[in-house]
């Protein structure tokens, strides 16, 4: 099958494009040039998209891949440039679209039942982090995945496809999120503090190799058209549980020791509500599509471990890594 990825050289892109290949699929890349790909590209920006329309008729796809469309001008742009051009757009959304996903970040009040289906309550704010952004201008003020949605989904000459994802980690996640957790495994902390009410708290989470299987089966699936999958792991664990799992790769033999929050003091996560937990029910893509991981989680750690050792963060915030209170706290703990 011939295949377009947007943006198909970035962390997920990347794991994308290298899973549709190896499939054997005809895969070309768009994307600005900034990144080098083995595989065949076209290089532009997204702003310009309908720019390389002639480019794209020329190359005709049966499927584009939108892995960074954000906006409701990108997703307008990419609906207006691939009509005619394409059967289907499959399009990376996001599980912030959730209510359950507004509570965990006190933006909406109530608890919702779990698991989070694709048929689980949307969140009423349609901007969700405009409040973050500096100006117009800022990524943040018209970031809306709910509208990208709609746009992709609502379409009567052109099939859509949304995939709404997880949290990400693993090999290339610019987040490092599990960084934390395992600098201080490898320097050898005694003991690592855990906020009590988070120690328990699940969120659903996927590896980006797996990730990258669920898309292209989605890509690849005539009956994905039209339809929305929730993407991550079957089983969601507790961050307790991530934690010792990391530990047991690392040989780490300290304490992972919970706090309240009283207790934490400066060190405290205010911001989250860990009284709602985010399961999401992957049930739908894997009957329908046949997904299943095929990287399993104890192989998604180590490699994660690997890839974390050798590309740390660039720039690592001090206050992050605040050994000397961590000890106060411990040691007054033990008083």
């Amino acid at each position: 099958m011939k295949i377009l990825v947007i943006g198909g050289t970035g962390f997920i892109g990347s794991q994308i494009v290298n899973r549709l290949a190896e499939k054997g699929h005809d895969v070309t890349v768009f994307h600005r040039g900034k990144t080098k790909t083995t595989h065949k590209e076209i290089i532009g920006a997204k702003e310009n998209l309908s720019n390389f329309r002639t480019e794209f008729e020329k190359l005709s796809p049966q499927v584009v891949i939108d892995v960074i469309n954000y906006t409701e001008n990108e997703a307008n742009s990419l609906v207006q440039t691939f009509r005619g051009v394409t059967e289907r757009l499959v399009v990376l959304g996001s599980q912030d679209v959730y209510k359950a996903f507004a509570i965990i970040q006190k933006k909406e009040e109530g608890k919702e039942d779990l698991p989070i289906s694709e048929n689980s309550q949307l969140r009423s704010e349609t901007y969700y982090y405009r409040e973050y952004a500096k100006d117009e201008n800022d990524f943040a003020y018209n970031y809306s995945k709910l509208l990208v949605e709609n746009i992709v989904l609502n379409q009567t000459d052109i099939s859509g496809t949304i995939l709404r994802l997880p949290c990400v980690y693993g090999i290339g996640d610019h987040k490092h999120r599990f960084f934390p957790y395992i600098k201080r495994m490898q320097d050898d902390r005694p003991f690592i503090l855990i906020d009590e009410d988070e120690a328990n708290w699940r969120w659903t989470r996927g590896y980006v190799e797996n990730i990258a299987e669920a898309v292209s089966l989605a890509a690849t699936e005539p009956k994905a058209a039209n339809q929305i999958y929730n993407v991550g792991e079957k089983e969601t664990i507790s961050v307790r549980r991530w934690i010792e799992a990391f530990a047991e790769e690392l040989d780490w033999q300290g304490e992972l020791v919970s706090v309240s929050k009283e207790n934490l003091g400066k060190l405290a996560d205010k911001d989250t509500n860990f009284e709602q937990d985010f399961i999401a029910d992957t049930n739908k893509i894997r009957n329908e599509l046949n997904f299943t991981e095929i990287v399993s989680r104890s192989n998604a750690i180590k490699r994660t471990i690997d890839w974390e050792t050798n590309n740390p963060p660039a720039t690592i915030d001090p206050n992050q890594f605040d050994y000397e209170t961590e000890d106060v706290i411990f040691e007054k703990l033990k008083n």
